[in-house]
This record gives structure tokens, C-alpha cells and sequence, in this order.
């Protein structure tokens, strides 16, 4: 077994969770804001969070084994959310080389007119909500789904 692969800290710097513009100002439904918000305050129930919380519970993730499962990881980096991520940008998706908090940040405030006229920062916001619920439905249901009904 190789080395355990582990995704770079997203822990805020100072002062960067009272900067919410992005979230409560923006059109969308009050349960993505709201899940939006426990992204931004590093709150959502993924795997790495519970295990800060009850120590025995397995900090990795049920799909890639040698990494911990972080909200960065699984919205980010997890391969079925990185090919999600170039279908929607119709190109190699560069989010590498920002922080967690960046990249989250930065796509929140970004309004340009993405795909079918909707705003960016609100198909952005819709696709993390999909991501996230896709993960929950194949770890407590064992439904998969493909790339193609998240876009």
C-alpha cells in the first residue's frame, strides 16, 4: 500500500468567514445557502469532520481509500467531481492551484452567465448541492449515478 495521500489544509485564514457575501446575497434555494454556509465555516458531516468529532470513525473516503474524505477532497478533487467539473467548463477545469477557500469563494462571486443563461455562481452552487447529495445517495443508499445527471 502506498503512501497516504492527503489534500492541503482548508482552514480559513482570519477573517475570511465573515465574508458570506456570496451566499446569502445570491439567488437559490435557502437548503443550498444554507449548505454553502457550512462549506464556508468547514462544517459539512464529511468523513474527515466526523472523525475530528468521534475519533473511531474512518477519516477516508469510501471511494479513493488513502485519502482523507475533506469537502475539498469530494467537491474538488474526488474523480467523479473533477470530471464533473470539465464537463461544465467545457475545458480542463484549472482549480489546482487555488486554495479550498479560493476557489470556493471565487465561484461564488463570479455572476457571468454560465450554461442556459444562468448565472455562474448559481449553477456553481447547484452542482457542489448535486455533487454532495450523489456522494450521500451511493454511501447510505448504494445508488450510483453518473457525471451526466449532475450536469
Amino acid at each position: 500500500m502506498g503512501p497516504i495521500q492527503k489534500e492541503p489544509k482548508m482552514e480559513p485564514e482570519k477573517g475570511d468567514c465573515t465574508d458570506h457575501s456570496g451566499i446569502w446575497d445570491s439567488p437559490g434555494h435557502e437548503k443550498i445557502k444554507i449548505f454553502l454556509w457550512q462549506i464556508l465555516w468547514n462544517s459539512i458531516a464529511t468523513k474527515e469532520n466526523l472523525h475530528k468529532r468521534v475519533p473511531h470513525i474512518n477519516q477516508y473516503c469510501s471511494f479513493c481509500p488513502l485519502t482523507h474524505e475533506s469537502a475539498d477532497h469530494l467537491l474538488r478533487f474526488y474523480p467523479r467531481a473533477s470530471e464533473t467539473w470539465k464537463l461544465q467548463t467545457n475545458q480542463n477545469f484549472s482549480h489546482n492551484r487555488q486554495s479550498f477557500q479560493e476557489w470556493f469563494r471565487g465561484n461564488l462571486k463570479n455572476v457571468n452567465v454560465a450554461s442556459h443563461g444562468i448565472p455562474w455562481n448559481v449553477f456553481f452552487a447547484f452542482t457542489l448541492w448535486h455533487l454532495w447529495k450523489r456522494r450521500n445517495n451511493w454511501v447510505f443508499n448504494k445508488e450510483k449515478s453518473g457525471k451526466e445527471r449532475v450536469v
